[in-house]
């Protein structure tokens, strides 16, 4: 199953115009907003490369645990975790769909959200809506025209902090 997990400010942006997501409020103290479950229930991720290039910029490669596949013309892969493609990203996402023993983590950007979902392979979005409005940045699904449809709530919550928390099915 391929899930997008992702936060959001308010006005649906999730990085600033350069990729930054300073916006991103701190977890209250031993929050972890259900991560660590969700991670442990990932065999891969799947991002496009300014994402892995901010990533990087986060220490230590986060997703040791898993198999990351980077859509990238200009990316290296920094970790022997990562594979760097530049070519067919719908196709490698279908094709890790098909062999992945557990989910497969859609990361972003924005650009590859937006094609994803246009191509039906996002399965469920579980989007943390922060209690910010940005105006301007990143969107959620990039500059993509999404089809009108209704979604499936699955679940939602409200988030210590103020945000909340919204599990749907497109």
């Amino acid at each position: 199953m391929v899930i997008l997990y992702i936060a959001t400010t308010l006005d649906g942006f999730i990085a600033d115009e350069q990729g930054g997501v300073g916006w991103i409020p701190p977890a209250p103290d031993g929050e972890d907003f259900g991560y660590n479950e969700f991670y442990a229930s990932c065999s891969h991720t799947f991002q496009g490369g300014n994402t892995y290039r901010q990533v990087l910029t986060f220490g230590e490669w986060p997703y040791a645990s898993t198999h990351n596949v980077v859509v990238s013309k200009t990316a290296t892969a920094a970790h022997p975790t990562v594979e760097v493609v530049n070519q067919n990203p719908m196709e490698k996402l279908r094709q890790l769909r098909a062999i992945a023993e557990k989910h497969v983590w859609l990361i972003g950007g924005g650009d590859l959200n937006g094609r994803a979902l246009g191509a039906g392979l996002i399965e469920e979005v579980w989007q943390f809506v922060m209690p910010v409005n940005l105006g301007r940045g990143i969107p959620l699904f990039g500059n993509h025209k999404a089809v009108e449809r209704p979604v499936e709530i699955l679940e939602r919550r409200v988030l210590p902090g103020g945000g909340f928390f919204v599990k749907y099915r497109p």
